[in-house]
């Protein structure tokens, strides 16, 4: 499964800050943020490092890690884009997701803020971004092959270990969000809830969204909202059903709410997707 709106926010960003003015306020989101200079110097806070970065530096900020920018100069350009790791895995029991991805989730692994001279590294953001923007068919395939070189040569050569204490999961806990995954999948077109999906695999409701939420990276409801734009998608594609009969199989209410959040996710419409000669096929 695998959900590109993540990527909504490929900016390439042109803009003429005057020196020392604040191109971003301190904040911190969920998702890895990854930046890659295009010109100009920019002064980063990331939690309690200062650096300065310029023309050719990535900047890696980790998962819920404050940070701010601070132009040095007038004509400051950039690049970036918000990482989703769910995007990278599908079955939990995986070992590339136990061994890696899953660390990154937790912040039990964490990478270097400033990266420098790393072509490799540059190439693979300035790649991710012209897919994403020009949306050929495959992009989504060329950005997921980028993203995994991406991580490769960051767990390869960037990574820090997490000072804070992180969760340990146990196969008992994988298994079990595997299998509620799975209860999810199987009843897309039913109005299912959280509290259903927590009995499929015998634990608490709450205690059921904390643990799926720690190793998923999403809520339940995000994460079931997307299996269920992935399969609609797949349907729009492959199938002569109106619109209005996907909607319905795959667990919305109304066409008009089906269209909101397929367009929310996908920034295009779902009737774009009857149009399989657009995208090359």
């Amino acid at each position: 499964m695998s959900d590109f709106s993540i990527l909504q926010e490929v900016i390439k960003m042109d803009v003429s800050y005057p020196p020392n003015s604040v191109c971003f306020p301190r904040h911190c989101h969920q998702q890895i943020k990854i930046i890659l200079i295009n010109k100009g110097s920019v002064i980063f806070h990331c939690g309690s490092d200062e650096f300065t970065a310029a023309c050719g530096d990535v900047i890696v900020m980790n998962s819920n890690e404050l940070h701010t920018a601070t132009s040095c100069e007038t004509g400051v350009t950039y690049s970036y884009f918000f990482v989703d790791l769910s995007i990278l895995h599908q079955d939990l029991q995986d070992t590339c997701y136990q061994q890696y991805i899953f660390p990154i989730i937790s912040n039990k692994l964490l990478f270097q803020n400033l990266i420098r001279n790393n072509k490799k590294i540059a190439n693979c953001m300035e790649i991710i971004c012209e897919e994403y923007n020009k949306h050929l068919y495959g992009y989504e395939l060329a950005i997921k092959s980028s993203l995994l070189q991406l991580f490769v040569l960051l767990i390869r050569g960037y990574k820090k270990e997490s000072k804070q204490h992180s969760y340990k999961s146990s196969n008992i806990h994988l298994k079990q969000m595997d299998r509620a995954v799975l209860f999810m999948k199987r009843n897309l077109r039913e109005k299912i809830s959280n509290y259903d999906v927590a009995k499929a695999v015998n634990v608490s409701e709450a205690h059921f969204c904390r643990l799926f939420k720690l190793i998923i990276g999403k809520t339940p409801n995000e994460y079931l909202t997307i299996m269920r734009i992935n399969e609609a998608e797949q349907l729009l594609l492959y199938t002569s059903l109106s619109i209005s009969e996907i909607a319905l199989k795959c667990g919305f209410n109304s066409s008009s709410y089906f269209s909101h959040i397929y367009k929310k996710q996908k920034k295009r419409r779902p009737k774009d997707y009857r149009c399989p000669k657009k995208y090359g096929m």
